[in-house]
């Protein structure tokens, strides 16, 4: 088990549970873990065992046992040779000890994945079944040849999917287990002395001397398939109606947030795309269009990365138009780029662009970014990279993995290549930078997006993270990890963590902080409920009033039309964490939005205001 990290739903593991019965012998699972491969850091690991740590729990509860053994790495270069043949040795070793007559994998696409299964195959004495549990439909079924177009996918699919969209039944293992010699049901068995305890996850994570720390993990994400599939029924409920026209919008947050899941494979896509079609309440064009995305632009991105083993991840991968036209119009552009900027400073989120900066700070906090964010995040790298667009390419294959929790996936890479050009058509004419590769100008993103909301959701995401993360390490707990006291916590999930951090009342009443804010009245003093003295702000609750930052006495339709149209001259204001009065002026036009929004984020981050 390396690519589907599940209990359930998982075609590789009733394909050994089969023949398992039919040898008339017992099961073991084993997963191999080698902290020193490119990528590899705090982020991933700690998602990947919190969906280990259910694993195991799971997999007991059917009788079996999964082992997970440390992979060593032996030599002074550790991610080249010796660290590829870690794990193959290691996996091999488990079926030595314990005489295994037959061993089953998941398949895998990138390229070192497929080369540990080809080394494990190469060494292993027992025959290897190697089973498709990460698609829908095998890749070779589909096309034994690299496909042209989505839509060359989608005619191939449409034939198959209903042999290969169906329910899996899950069987019973005759033998568990500790039937093995030397096994119990949980105990750490002695033929394995280099077996991880994976009881206690972060504890485990701590313990990893090697591990890069440079990218902390997101403490209000965890893995498993536990609250993977509570984040499904949760987009079913509330995200799935409105997919199809809200989708792109990086603000309205209606997006399903399992690219991660999938990602490790703690949910199947299969599973998902079952439980979309069956969903009723939704519109026909909701499902369709998030099926779409699942079953025919993901199952393209594998496609990709399958049939350019050796390129999908590098700048040869593009088609040779796209190259030419990028490196035409970089000489052409030499030293005329409005903006350049390092690696770090991109890294850092320090360019001229605000929208910008907020896409790539969400990224480093949360691990995640809207699709159509993406696109535009990558975009823009190409424009502001003068070392041309090879090494932009290098600059957004190197932070994708890096912070993405979904990174070092088919999805990113395919998504990064068609920012260059891929499964795209020459655009007419030749722009600066581009030459016939499409653009993606700011303008145009701020023209679909709320970029005000935007930008002030992700400064106060970044805000409670920083204050969630202190209370962690000050405190003595655990922060948002699901351990500690800041959610409810059930089943091994997060319930409720993630909708109180990104706070998504506070993004869609913004605005009502650009109207004139009445002062906050006295709680002592009588009113007689008529006069404008009467009109709370908010209650004085900070974030929590009636109805979440929005003013009780401008409700009507007079606080949007002064700030949009900017007819008001007045300053706003606000109250920061302090109680001290701040004002903040009143700019007209769109064009000031995102700098206008962006500098009330500090009141947003200042917490709860008690009541004088």
């Amino acid at each position: 088990m390396q690519r589907s990290v599940r209990s359930s739903f998982n075609h590789a593991l009733e394909v050994a549970i089969h023949y398992a019965n039919q040898l008339d012998v017992p099961l073991l699972v084993v997963y191999a873990i080698v902290t020193s491969y490119p990528g590899a850091n705090e982020r991933g690991f700690a998602f990947l065992f919190e969906g280990l740590h259910e694993a195991q729990t799971s997999l007991a509860n059917r009788g079996i046992r999964l082992v997970v053994r440390e992979a060593k790495v032996v030599g002074e270069n550790s991610t080249g040779g010796a660290a590829a043949t870690a794990v193959p040795l290691t996996i091999v070793d488990t079926c030595k000890k314990v005489k295994a007559p037959l061993l089953v994998m998941d398949r895998a696409y990138e390229r070192l994945l497929r080369t540990w299964r080809e080394d494990v195959c190469a060494r292993v004495a027992c025959p290897v079944l190697m089973v498709e549990s990460d698609v829908v439909v095998p890749v070779d079924v589909v096309s034994p040849q690299p496909l042209s177009s989505a839509a060359a996918l989608r005619r191939a699919h449409a034939p198959l999917l209903p042999q290969y969209l169906l329910p899996l039944p899950e069987g019973s293992l005759l033998h568990p287990s500790h039937a093995l010699p030397t096994f119990s049901a949980s105990a750490p068995s002695p033929l394995f002395p280099d077996e991880l305890e994976m009881h206690d996850p972060l504890a485990l994570l701590s313990s990893l001397a090697d591990l890069d720390r440079s990218v902390p993990r997101v403490i209000f994400k965890r893995g498993g398939s536990t609250q993977a599939k509570l984040l499904l029924a949760r987009f079913l409920r509330d995200r799935l109606r409105g997919y199809q026209a809200h989708r792109k919008e990086a603000a309205a947050r209606h997006q399903s947030f399992l690219s991660p899941y999938l990602h490790f494979g703690h949910i199947s896509p299969i599973y998902v795309a079952l439980k979309v079609r069956q969903h009723s309440s939704s519109t026909p064009q909701d499902r369709r269009r998030f099926c779409d995305e699942l079953l025919t632009w993901r199952e393209m991105a594998v496609h990709f990365v399958y049939h350019h083993r050796e390129s999908y991840d590098r700048y040869e991968g593009i088609p040779r138009w796209a190259r030419e036209s990028l490196e035409e119009a970089a000489d052409q552009a030499e030293g005329g780029r409005r903006h350049a900027y390092s690696l770090t400073e991109l890294e850092e989120g320090r360019t001229h662009d605000l929208l910008w900066n907020a896409a790539q700070e969400e990224m480093r906090v949360t691990g995640y970014m809207n699709n159509y964010m993406r696109m535009f995040w990558c975009k823009s790298i190409i424009a502001w990279t003068a070392e041309g667009p090879r090494e932009a390419y290098r600059r957004s294959v190197l932070l994708n993995d890096k912070y993405f929790l979904d990174g070092r996936d088919c999805n990113g890479y395919m998504g990064v290549a068609w920012c260059f050009g891929l499964y795209d058509r020459p655009m007419p004419g030749f722009s600066p930078i581009f030459g016939k590769v499409r653009r993606m100008t700011a303008n145009g993103v701020r023209a679909k997006q709320d970029v005000g909301a935007y930008i002030c959701q992700v400064k106060d995401l970044a805000a409670k993270v920083d204050r969630a993360s202190r209370w962690g390490r000050e405190g003595g707990g655990k922060g948002l990890s699901g351990d500690g006291n800041t959610g409810e916590h059930r089943n091994g999930a997060i319930l409720g963590v993630e909708d109180a951090i990104y706070a998504k009342p506070l993004s869609h009443r913004v605005e009502a902080f650009l109207s004139p804010v009445p002062k906050r009245h006295d709680a002592k003093r009588k009113t007689d409920g008529n006069s404008e003295s009467d009109a709370s702000y908010s209650a004085g609750r900070g974030l929590q009033g009636k109805r979440e930052g929005e003013v009780d006495g401008e409700r009507g339709g007079q606080r949007k039309k002064e700030t949009k149209t900017g007819a008001s001259s007045t300053n706003a204001s606000v109250y920061n964490a302090s109680g001290k009065k701040r004002d903040i002026p009143q700019n007209s036009g769109k064009t000031e939005d995102c700098e206008k929004k962006a500098k009330i984020t500090d009141f947003f981050a200042g917490g709860r205001r008690k009541e004088k």
